[in-house]
């Protein structure tokens, strides 16, 4: 009978609507529990939100209202997988006491997600309608009633405020009366603003002091008895404000004890908050309470008129950061070593700006001294923690402040021969704490050292020679070489390489002072061009013959020479193929060594860091004075210009047109000639590319910009012809890909180029379609077929 449709209970045809009674009826039984009989809106289904329309439609009294079988049945399959987890909806339970294995029951709703849902729009609307009549009310009888009617209204607010939000928490609902007890406290402030108002004090601190410290009291007292953190910073607030006030009741003494006692009340509330077991709060208010006693130091200071005084300023600070750390060190908290930090710079800020130049220089050298004297006890004792060599650093930092401000007391500040000797000094000291620790990072730091004091050496030296720079700069460097092999040798690599580094920049530094005698006329074949060589080939030997890590560190000064010294003296000279030619062969000379010297061609990765900076003379260099030379010059001009010098071709623009064709069939014969001894395909697939591009990307420029000349398409298409039968013959890819690719584009570059006076645009641009649909037939019935040929060639 509880699964029977209505019409078939009373004795009537059971028809398939009967039948969707019947299915809605079981499933509601096996969803809550018990069968419907009528009850399809109670609570346990209510709350499977997607499932109880459906229950009702079907479950409905007249038979005509059911939705039919199929739809049902369907329905209830959409509906047996619902949506992410609802609160309130249905759950498998695997058993207890109150529920059998396998039976779904309903899932227990969040308390504050089940209010919520109770709550519905209407009730809202109903909610703020009501609030907007009773205040509309409200200041109906306030205009009535006067003031004290208003005064009246709020006390009766603020006592129902108080006792709904009691009344609430006490009914299961803590959140409402949260924030209606939040309410009642911030309506205090209106109350006592009435009453201050009637008694004629509106405008006195000290009876607003009074106020704000009697709403925080409540409204702490409130925030403790419910955990809130809202009401807390509420209480805080008014805090705030009672001390606000007060400070403008009172004169400079009332307001050093005030912040004094600030400062111990929050220290003292802190610590026994912690006490409490509150560690982070209880944190909170002793790092408040250390910082307020700066203020507390000023306002006493302000009493006492010496708040101008520096003097007094910094035994006060110094004391007060002294105690910061004492209670950091009890309460192992970082923050108040920080502070302390911060009370112990301001202590030095004022000292410092009570001293003269001497005695600030006097001051920072001690300091100095003190933490290199501590640094150096802490790592005699912990070899193995790296933190007070930081101390050892600052230390020798230090030592420029103090010698920057002792000179200028002195009058020596514009002296370099002063500044020399002082660096030199700071440099051998630096130098002795990095030896004795075996520091790398205090290495370095001498090497800078001493870098600044050579650096006033060289001023003071200064004669105004024009080889004075070269000479003087690459002593340096020789004199830093030798220091890094001394304290290789006794304190290790890792000592000596800092200074390595340092003779590698202070040789940088003499090649570009040789290169900068360029414009030197008496020095132009001679001093200018030998001189940066010099220091290409010291580093260049360095990074062959040194060992260990001096070895990296001459490759990464060689590197940069290697691409700027033959580059810059081929430009500087772009008037003399010679010049150029010197920086290729200086180029394709470190390309060999690449791969002829062992150490090189080790690994693939040293050959190629080797090879790229050698591009730079060889592809680089070349093609810049080609386009430079021959740009907009027909090809045919320089043909005829190169038969007129013909035994001095090398003093005719053609001779740079030659260099670039020459380069890159050097590129090309290299790469076949050490493929064997590459480590990898990418080193001499590395010179493939570059000799392509300069070949095809010099040339098609040149054509682009003498757009009528045939000189350098018919030269394009000679050497791409060349070079597709070089790689097919040889089974080289790159070289037919690239060569293929650039024949191509080049073609169309030319088609356009060539009959743009001669063809409608709109014509060239249905041939170029036309064209590209062409080569799209050809790529996919003939040249996708030979692509995995290609990908199996070296």
């Amino acid at each position: 009978m509880a699964y029977a449709a209505p019409e078939v209970v009373r004795g009537g045809e059971a028809t398939p609507a009967a039948d969707v009674y019947s299915l809605a009826a079981l499933t509601y039984h096996a969803l809550a529990g018990e069968p419907p009989l009528g009850q399809v809106a109670a609570p346990t289904v209510a709350h499977a939100l997607h499932l109880r329309p459906l229950l009702a439609r079907a479950l409905s009294a007249r038979p005509e209202a059911r939705p039919a079988l199929p739809g049902l049945a369907a329905s209830l399959a959409d509906a047996a997988t619902p949506p992410p987890p609802i609160e309130g909806g249905f759950e498998l339970v695997d058993g207890g006491a109150d529920a059998p294995a396998g039976k779904l029951v309903a899932a227990a709703a969040a308390p504050a997600a089940a209010e919520g849902a109770q709550v519905s729009a209407i009730l809202v609307l109903v909610y703020v309608l009501s609030g907007i009549f009773v205040l509309v009310g409200a200041i109906g009888v306030a205009l009535i009633v006067g003031s004290w009617g208003v005064f009246a209204l709020l006390a009766l607010l603020t006592g129902g405020a108080f006792g709904g939000g009691l009344l609430a928490e006490r009914r299961g609902s803590p959140r409402g009366g949260l924030a209606l007890v939040g309410v009642a406290t911030q309506l205090l402030w209106a109350d006592a603003a009435f009453v201050l108002n009637a008694a004629g004090l509106l405008e006195s601190a000290a009876a607003w002091t009074a106020v704000g410290a009697g709403v925080a009291v409540v409204t702490g007292a409130a925030a403790r008895r419910r955990g809130s953190t809202v009401l807390w910073l509420l209480a805080g607030l008014g805090a705030l404000v009672a001390c606000a006030c007060l400070w403008s009741a009172v004169g400079p003494g009332g307001r050093a004890l005030l912040l004094a006692t600030a400062s111990g009340g929050l220290v003292a509330g802190g610590l026994a908050a912690r006490a409490a077991g509150r560690q982070g709060e209880g944190l909170a208010l002793v790092h408040l309470g250390c910082l307020v006693v700066v203020g507390a130091i000023a306002q006493g200071l302000d009493l006492v008129g010496r708040m101008d005084d520096e003097a007094t300023w910094s035994l006060a600070m110094g004391v007060t950061a002294v105690m910061t750390a004492l209670l950091a060190a009890r309460l192992r908290a970082p923050g108040l070593w920080a502070i302390a930090g911060l009370h112990g710079l301001i202590s030095f800020a004022c000292l410092w700006a009570a001293l003269s130049y001497t005695g600030r220089g006097v001051l920072t050298l001690l300091v100095a001294v003190g933490l290199a004297g501590a640094g150096q006890a802490v790592v005699l004792r912990r070899r193995e923690d790296p933190a007070p060599l930081a101390l050892l650093a600052v230390a020798t930092l230090l030592g420029w402040v103090g010698t920057w401000h002792l000179l200028q007391g002195a009058g020596l500040g514009e002296r370099p021969g002063a500044w020399a000797a002082a660096g030199g000094l700071i440099a051998l000291v630096a130098c002795a704490l990095a030896v004795v620790n075996a520091s790398a990072p205090l290495s370095a730091l001498t090497a800078a050292h001493a870098s600044v004091a050579a650096v006033a050496l060289g001023k003071y030296l200064s004669t105004g020679t024009d080889l004075g720079p070269a000479l003087f700069t690459g002593a340096v460097a020789a004199a830093f070489a030798l220091l890094a092999a001394g304290l290789h040798v006794a304190r290790g690599p890792a000592v000596g390489a800092p200074h390595g580094a340092a003779a590698g920049l202070w040789l940088w530094a003499s090649a570009v002072c040789g290169l900068a005698l360029l414009d030197r006329r008496a020095y132009d074949e001679g001093f200018a061009v030998a001189w940066p060589y010099g220091a290409l080939v010291l580093s260049a030997v360095g990074a062959l013959t040194l060992p260990g890590v001096h070895r990296v560190v001459a490759a990464v000064v060689a590197a940069p020479l290697v691409a700027v010294v033959p580059t810059a003296l081929a430009f500087a000279h772009h008037g003399s193929v010679a010049h150029l030619q010197l920086a290729m062969g200086t180029g394709f000379l470190v390309i060999a060594a690449a791969f002829l010297v062992p150490a090189v061609a080790a690994t693939t990765t040293r050959q190629v860091l080797a090879i790229l900076p050698a591009l730079v003379p060889t592809a680089f260099c070349s093609g810049v004075l080609c386009l430079a030379k021959c740009g907009g010059v027909a090809g045919d001009d320089l043909l005829v210009e190169a038969l007129q010098t013909l035994g001095r071709v090398h003093e005719s623009r053609f001779a740079y047109l030659a260099s670039v064709v020459g380069a890159s069939a050097v590129f090309v014969g290299l790469a076949f000639l050490f493929a064997p001894r590459a480590a990898s395909k990418a080193p001499y697939r590395l010179l493939e590319i570059a000799g392509l591009l300069l070949f095809f990307g010099a040339l098609t420029l040149l054509s682009i910009l003498k757009m009528s000349d045939w000189f350098y398409p018919l030269v394009l298409l000679i050497g791409g012809a060349t070079v597709i039968g070089l790689g097919v013959w040889q089974r080289r890819a790159v070289l037919v890909a690239a060569a293929a690719l650039a024949l191509v584009l080049n073609l169309w570059l030319q088609y356009f180029a060539k009959l743009h006076d001669r063809v409608p645009t709109f014509g060239l641009l249905l041939g170029f379609g036309v064209g590209l649909l062409v080569f799209g037939l050809l790529y996919e019935r003939r040249v996708k077929r030979v692509l995995p040929v290609l990908r199996q060639w070296a």
